[in-house]
């Protein structure tokens, strides 16, 4: 096809209006047409040195990037409305990235509308063809994703062939494989894998062949966040009665099978996860309980970063939202979300287009989430109203009263350590309004007090040193003017 002929689909690009598999191929032709442009002209010039051609593929890229950006654009668009397409479907099921879409939709490309040519790539050519930054850097970077422990070839999507030209030179091509074309069906007519596909993907006990060892859960984990072992007990934190009781009601009743018996899950299609949220000023034990929580539970956390979610290319924020409680959902840990007005806040403070689908990702993933998360923010005004009606149990973290802070003093001090018979946690919660974040600071003032004096025995002069100290080293004047911090 004519360069003339690609810009001038490339300016009539169709709009996906149904959700047929059929369209979805047709729209994406656009883009493919492009990257088999760019497979063209680099075999070009690997038979002969030509600098238009090489001014001819960064042309190129900035067109794949444009076409490719709209494609994605409207499919989100158009996920988020009900539609469903086959190879989304499949994508999902793997688990694959915004890259490794790219490459199995060209090869599906080549399969379909290509039909006399080679369906076959060396792995250093497809490096190059999905290089859209004509960096180095890039193809090493994302050659990640075609070695043999990764998705594309060890979920046997795609198939490999090895050549060898003479002793020393060895190529490996890539192409797709017939189980790609056995899903598509499939999905097409809404089958049930059949026993034969279920045997070549899993093992004599039913356990996937391929599924991913520790050190490789850790690495998916640490795209999107971190793993954390919950330090602190439920039992730990300091809750009035009514609160503690309102949680542990969800806590104990949580994936009950009782509640099947009765055919909630008939009913409930939707929001079947249990969802917290906490909000209230920084530190003041939000955290805190959170891992009580997952420590009740017997679960690790996975504590989401926002710098680790947030991507650069279109489409790959939206696919990391999806990571993050995809994992949780595998691996069964306790989803934490700190600071989640980032990306929970009131849409209509949204200023651009992808501001207000990052919310619509994140309130669609939530429902859909069936394990147990955990949102805190303390700026819970800024926080869009569609995620009320996803909350399990809201809890708002206010100052405490002098009972609950002399609990909170108690509950710092290290048991191993002596404390002096003048100690007056009743005092101390009178005379300082602190929360329980500003009590922990308190206490480790005075602890470094007695390990400078090389002492063993915590005195009651100690834990007002430490007390004062925190009050006078507090930057925040409306503070100092009032109530210091916020409990539950």
């Amino acid at each position: 096809m004519s360069e003339k002929n690609l810009m001038e689909m490339q300016e009539n690009e169709i709009e996906i209006n149904a959700s047929s598999d059929e369209e979805y191929m047709r729209r994406y032709s656009v883009v493919g047409e492009l990257y088999y442009a760019k497979r063209k002209l680099i075999r070009k010039l690997q038979k002969e040195e030509n600098g238009e051609s090489s001014e001819k593929i960064g042309e190129l890229n900035s067109k794949i990037k444009t076409a490719e950006d709209a494609f994605l654009k409207d499919v989100i668009e158009l996920i988020s409305d009900g539609r469903k397409f086959s190879f989304e479907v499949m994508a999902e099921e793997f688990g694959l990235k915004l890259y490794e879409k790219r490459v199995l939709l060209f090869f599906c490309f080549i399969h379909f509308f290509c039909k006399s040519a080679s369906n076959l790539c060396p792995d250093a050519e497809l490096s190059e063809i999905f290089d859209l930054e004509d960096s180095l850097f890039a193809r090493m970077r994302d050659f990640k994703y075609l070695i043999r422990s990764a998705p594309l070839l060890k979920n046997d999507l795609l198939g490999k062939k090895s050549e060898y030209r003479d002793l020393e030179q060895h190529t490996r091509s890539l192409g797709l494989s017939g189980k790609v074309l056995a899903i598509f069906s499939r999905n097409l007519l809404k089958e049930l894998p059949s026993e034969d596909e279920k045997l070549k993907t899993e093992g004599k006990d039913g356990e996937c062949e391929c599924c991913e060892t520790p050190e490789e859960k850790e690495k998916s984990v640490k795209d999107v966040g971190f793993f954390l072992e919950p330090r602190y007990r439920f039992e730990d934190v300091v809750l009035p009665d009514v609160l503690r009781d309102k949680v542990m009601f969800f806590l104990q009743t949580f994936a009950d099978p009782g509640l099947d018996q009765f055919g909630a899950g008939d009913i409930l299609k939707k929001g079947k996860g249990l969802v917290f949220l906490f909000y209230g000023p920084p530190g003041t034990g939000k955290s805190m309980l959170a891992e009580g929580i997952a420590s009740y539970l017997g679960k690790k956390m996975l504590m989401a970063e926002m710098p680790k979610l947030t991507r650069k290319w279109y489409g790959e924020t939206d696919k990391a939202i999806a990571d993050l409680f995809r994992l949780a959902k595998e691996q069964n840990l306790v989803l934490c979300m700190n600071e989640a007005d980032s990306f929970l806040y009131d849409r209509t403070f949204g200023v651009q287009e992808h501001d207000i689908r990052f919310v619509n990702v994140m309130l669609q993933e939530i429902e859909r989430f069936e394990g147990v998360a955990v949102f805190t923010t303390n700026m819970d005004a800024l926080l869009d109203p569609a995620l009320e009606r996803r909350v399990s149990l809201r809890i708002p973290f206010a100052l405490p009263d002098e009972k609950i802070r002399a609990q909170i003093w108690r509950k710092h001090i290290p048991q191993s350590l002596r404390l002096a018979e003048d100690v007056n946690f009743d005092q101390l919660a009178h005379t300082f309004d602190f929360s329980g974040g500003y009590i922990k600071n308190a206490v480790m003032n005075a602890a470094r007090r007695i390990v400078l004096d090389k002492r063993d025995v915590m005195t009651k002069e100690d834990l007002l040193f430490g007390a004062q100290m925190e009050k006078d080293g507090l930057y925040n004047k409306e503070l100092k003017k009032g109530p210091v911090g916020f409990a539950f």
